[in-house]
């Protein structure tokens, strides 16, 4: 009988330490200091912008934009400068931009990239972030947006847009052309269409911007209408 209440309380001794409680003070501590190891994303970009359509020589803002699809043509040309002002004018885009783009501190830490999301007849939904030309071959079937520099070129001369093989660290798209592609009659929905300013912490992992300075604009197909 001794042996036996010997064993017996060894037994819940044993089960005693193992179910100890944990200190809840040296949890919170612990917690804290996983927190404190967490970087805070702080969105300390100033740039304000708006999107602009060439309109025999002006520049206007542009809100929601209708027109009538059709395939393999342009939808619209749009052009992204750090303003808010409805109507820009001036000769030369170059001259247009850097007059915003120059009143802003250590602004060539910035680039601009392009959102863009609408619903397919099938209930899925095409939601894309666009860096790059290679960005597109997600969306390309449908619609597909033509990034333009038109900072680095000469005042006047022709230019075509950027391939991705000709993309540099000084490359800047302020222009992008939006054009229907093979497919574009399978999308279901307006386009929404959205410029950014961002650095690369304004991305998250999966390169959505994060950030404030954005500008949106709506897309419509007239023949929907």
């Amino acid at each position: 009988m001794k042996y036996f209440l010997l064993i017996l309380f060894l037994l819940l001794s044993g089960c005693s330490k193992k179910t100890e409680p944990i200190n809840p003070i040296e949890d919170k501590e612990e917690i804290e200091k996983i927190e404190e190891t967490e970087v805070k994303y702080i969105d300390n970009n100033p740039i304000k912008l708006s999107l602009y359509r060439n309109n025999n020589g002006i520049l206007e803002k542009v809100n929601t934009y209708t027109s009538k699809w059709q395939k393999l043509n342009e939808i619209i040309v749009l052009s992204t400068v750090y303003s808010e002002d409805d109507n820009l004018y001036g000769y030369y885009f170059q001259d247009i931009f850097n007059e915003y783009y120059n009143t802003y501190e250590n602004i060539q830490e910035y680039k601009i990239g392009y959102h863009v999301s609408f619903d397919l007849e099938d209930g899925s939904k095409i939601d894309k972030t666009i860096l790059s030309p290679k960005d597109n071959d997600v969306i390309k079937c449908f619609i597909e947006l033509f990034l333009y520099d038109d900072i680095n070129q000469e005042k006047g001369a022709w230019y075509r847009h950027v391939e991705e093989n000709e993309v540099t660290e000084n490359t800047i798209f302020t222009s992008v052309k939006v054009f229907a592609s093979t497919y574009y009659d399978q999308i279901s929905s307006p386009i929404t269409l959205t410029a950014f300013t961002y650095k690369k912490d304004d991305l998250d992992e999966s390169n959505n911007y994060k950030g404030n300075s954005k500008y949106t604009i709506i897309l419509e197909d007239k023949a929907s209408n």
